[in-house]
């Protein structure tokens, strides 16, 4: 590191695993980025729910500052906060946390949704938020919680956001940032403010919501205590793209127009950046949502499982003997076996016996049930990339140019194999990379902050300049025709049932 360089740290939480990154940026333009400290996001289950142990993922966020602090000293800038969508925490008038956050896979909300229909439309709602209806929506958890008149909710003063409740231990500053704050289905992306008639009409006081901030807002330095505890200097903290999409979709390289991205981890996020939401019965019918984006665009996108189904398969096989990432995709590769699955079936949704689960819906289908390991992960990366190219064919309906691009940003990007069965399923080239896109649209966002670049366009010319992307071209095959078309029909039957 040079004395001229100057640091800026992603702290960037993950469904399944959190990194604190130092991006390293010289005036030449030279821009590295630094792995400091990894971690898994600790969830416990208790009295038959699923938590965060969000005391825990914050001790290892204050890990990874003090290794940043001890390594680059006062050439850090700022720091951002990213984390996954929807969930939050109640806090009470002193500012202390009342229990841990409750997970979005919590099986408490299953129903709810239709409880909620009862007194306001889906339609009505849509049109108030424009978001994609998913029993875990904070929406559901919300009035979940109301029904079951929870402690928390009767004594709370405040609810944050998980990034902002990060953002608020760190900084003292309590706020609502936009990107995270349009993921819980009660912002109202037209309007940007809250949607204060749909919380009413749900029994849900507006009064715990903090006020709103864009994205690249500074909220103050990091606290005194901190500073001391730390040894860290006086950085700000900067509100970034507060879901790690937001983040993500900021961090990919390619600003071409007929661009589809796809941020791959846990969930798969596919969608195209707009200048106006998308707010239409064909939208609605489709399950297309309307998130707010860096620098006041809107991705409009689908939330698709993603590599949840390959994780919960290795938490399974791992109990008998530890089974390696590659080894895993060497056995899909050798697998033939034309079996496709929904990913987003609610037989997927909990965690716990996956593998299991994918044999069951094979077999409920009609179709060959798969035995091996190798069997089951080639019907899920084959499953993943079918899809990918379903959502990419509505998604053509919705845009006023030809989509003819493709780029795969996220931890899923590394892996070679299912870009290329992605690239093979939309008959079209991909790009991918780079797989921590979330921590550079973090950072890049931190610098239009501080006014370091100017735009979130020169940002990314910033990535595309140092990090590299790679191509995949599509094999041609008749295969992934007839895998997609299977999957359609899979779909269309359980429409009509």
């Amino acid at each position: 590191m040079s004395l001229k360089d100057n640091i800026y740290i992603a702290i960037d939480l993950g469904a399944g695993s959190g990194r604190v990154n130092a991006g390293i940026v010289n005036s030449q333009g030279d821009f590295s980025l630094e792995d400091i400290h990894r971690f898994d996001t600790v969830s416990v289950e208790r009295d038959g729910h699923y938590y965060w142990d969000i005391k825990t993922i914050y001790q290892s966020i204050l890990r990874g500052l003090e290794v940043a602090a001890s390594k680059y000293r006062s050439a850090i800038q700022s720091l951002g906060v990213d984390t996954w969508g929807v969930d939050y925490a109640w806090l009470d008038a002193s500012g202390t946390l009342l229990g841990d956050p409750i997970q979005y896979r919590d099986p408490r909300t299953q129903g709810v949704p239709e409880k909620l229909f009862q007194k306001i439309s889906k339609e009505l709602i849509f049109q108030q938020t424009g978001i994609q209806f998913m029993d875990f929506n904070t929406l559901y958890q919300l009035y979940a919680e109301k029904i079951a008149g929870n402690f928390s909710i009767k004594n709370a003063d405040r609810l944050l956001l998980i990034p902002d409740l990060i953002g608020y231990w760190l900084s003292g500053a309590v706020y609502a940032e936009r990107t995270i704050a349009s993921t819980t289905q009660f912002l109202n992306p037209i309007t940007g403010c809250w949607a204060e008639s749909l919380l009413n009409s749900s029994g849900i006081p507006e009064k715990f919501l903090p006020k709103i901030i864009e994205p690249a807002t500074s909220v103050g330095e990091i606290k005194k205590e901190l500073q001391h505890s730390l040894d860290f200097p006086a950085a700000q903290v900067i509100a970034v793209g507060g879901h790690d999409t937001a983040s993500a979709v900021a961090g990919v390289p390619s600003q071409s127009s007929g661009r589809v991205y796809l941020s791959s981890g846990t969930w798969s996020l596919m969608g195209i950046e707009c200048s106006q939401p998308i707010i239409t019965p064909e939208a609605l019918q489709a399950g297309f949502s309307n998130e707010v984006g860096v620098g006041r665009t809107i991705r409009f996108l689908k939330n698709i499982c993603g590599m949840w189904l390959i994780q919960q398969c290795k938490v399974e096989w791992d109990k008998e003997k530890v089974l390696e990432y590659d080894t895993m995709v060497a056995l899909a590769k050798e697998a033939v076996i034309d079996s496709v699955i929904d990913p987003d079936a609610p037989d997927f949704v909990l965690p716990k016996h996956m593998p299991d689960k994918i044999r069951e819906y094979c077999q409920r289908t009609g179709q060959i049930m798969p035995l091996s390991k190798g069997d089951i992960l080639a019907v899920i990366f084959q499953s993943l990339a079918a899809k990918y190219r379903i959502v990419f064919d509505q998604l053509s309906q919705f845009s006023s140019i030809p989509l003819n691009q493709f780029h795969i940003v996220g931890g899923g990007c590394k892996n070679e194999y299912l870009c290329q069965c992605t690239a093979n399923a939309l008959a079209i080239p991909v790009k991918s990379g780079p797989a921590e896109a979330s921590s550079l649209g973090n950072i890049i966002t931190q610098m239009l902050a501080l006014g370091v670049v100017k735009s979130l366009d020169q940002g990314r010319e910033l990535i595309a300049k140092n990090f590299t992307v790679k191509s995949y071209v599509p094999d041609g095959d008749q295969k992934w025709s007839d895998l997609v078309n299977k999957l359609r029909r899979l779909l269309n039957n359980n429409k009509s049932s």
